[in-house]
């Protein structure tokens, strides 16, 4: 695909890399993901949010399995949820799957609920 600004075309990735000689900075994309307990099969309700990306900063908050959160990836292994931080795997299994949203639909495969933290 080729886009076309200001009057001629340029190649999108001859455009991102002149963004990023500039300084430009992507922004965060929020994103949705459901809560699940298919793979780690625990007993609990659900998981502790974290005060950081540190799994031994739990705090008192706890999102049950089968709830949707919305938030942005901070790295492989964490999702920024508002002021806090959900693991993406515990003990080595993934409990957050990326649920797709689709305009006007809402949530697919999920049962729509977001968690106001």
């Amino acid at each position: 695909q080729v886009w076309s600004l200001g009057g001629r075309s340029r190649d999108p990735k001859e455009v991102a890399m002149e963004h990023m000689s500039r300084g430009a900075v992507a922004r965060p994309v929020e994103e949705r993901y459901m809560l699940i307990n298919d793979l780690l099969k625990s007993k609990s309700r659900g998981v502790r949010l974290r005060g950081s990306p540190n799994i031994r900063d739990t705090t008192a908050k706890v999102v049950e399995f089968g709830a949707t959160v919305a938030g942005v990836r901070h790295d492989m292994d964490w999702l920024k949820v508002g002021r806090y931080f959900m693991p993406m795997a515990v003990s080595g299994h993934c409990v957050l799957l990326r649920v797709d949203v689709d305009a006007g639909r809402g949530a697919r495969g999920a049962e729509g609920l977001r968690i106001q933290i």
